[in-house]
């Protein structure tokens, strides 16, 4: 009994730290997220409903993120619905047709980028772009948030993931030693950059630089 009680006030008070050192303390930030259209478009003009933190869908992400992982489950039903309702840095994307959900992704703002914690598709709606429909609706959404980078972590076995990250314009990183905690494999970390933001830092910091010697002034 006393252990359910230190648990339970243990992850209270993470939850008022978390709170003390958001962007905004006490707003969500899936709250100031505004979607400039309600749907997501796929293959030959098929639509999807979107939804962002519903916590309705909660069951059905844990479902979906067991087929879409051969039976592996990363993120519990309390795992998700703690981190969806308790931590006012992350945002999930839930993109559904009629009463069923066939796709997520779930988010989170770091101090430097926006991070993935989560990308399933149902297996039958596999290979038809809705993966791809959501992380170009992710990196729409970052410089709304003020972020230029997405960040995320892949199995190291998982080629067929790294394959899919690679042609949406992320690149490798770096690597997590025994990050995965059901077998302890290696983690790939892959990052996608805002090429416009970095084309302009970069000309920033070129026209920040103090000319050469035989450089002549830029004349008003």
């Amino acid at each position: 009994m006393w252990k359910e009680c230190f648990d339970r006030w243990l992850f209270q008070l993470g939850n008022k730290i978390t709170q003390l050192f958001a962007d905004e303390p006490g707003q969500a930030l899936s709250q100031q997220i505004d979607l400039d259209k309600s749907t997501l478009t796929y293959g030959l003009d098929q639509e999807l409903d979107l939804a962002i933190s519903d916590s309705e869908w909660i069951d059905q992400m844990v479902a979906l993120e067991r087929a879409a992982y051969d039976g592996h489950q990363m993120w519990s039903k309390k795992d998700i619905y703690n981190d969806m309702l308790y931590h006012p840095s992350t945002f999930y994307l839930q993109a559904f047709k009629e009463k069923e959900l066939l796709a997520f992704v779930g988010c989170r703002r770091d101090k430097e980028s926006i991070h993935i914690s989560n990308l399933a598709v149902l297996p039958s709606y596999q290979s038809l772009g809705i993966g791809s429909k959501l992380l170009d609706l992710v990196k729409h959404l970052a410089p709304d948030l003020e972020r230029h980078a997405i960040t995320l972590e892949v199995r190291l076995s998982n080629e067929g993931a790294q394959k899919f990250y690679l042609r949406e314009g992320f690149k490798a990183t770096g690597k997590m030693e025994r990050y995965y905690r059901d077998n302890h494999e290696d983690a790939l970390t892959l990052t996608w950059q805002d090429d416009a933001h970095q084309v302009a830092q970069e000309d920033e910091a070129n026209h920040s630089l103090p000319p050469t010697r035989g450089q002549a002034h830029p004349q008003d």
